[in-house]
């Protein structure tokens, strides 16, 4: 997913030096990213929830 990320960020990077700031598509763009960058800090907060229940059980055997 960091790739993907990448790949967004600079396809963003093209659309605003090319249609400015204000075109529909850097906009959309833009919320594409925004949408992977969220998706990996759940995927990260998930983990590290599983990974505290999992320390935390092995602690109570």
């Amino acid at each position: 997913m960091g790739k993907q990320i990448k790949m967004k960020r600079n396809e963003l990077l093209i659309l605003v030096e090319k249609n400015g700031l204000n075109d529909s598509k850097v906009l959309k763009c833009s919320q594409e990213l925004d949408l992977l960058i969220y998706q990996i800090q759940l995927i990260h907060r998930e983990k590290t929830r599983i990974d505290y229940f999992l320390l935390k059980g092995m602690g109570n055997e």
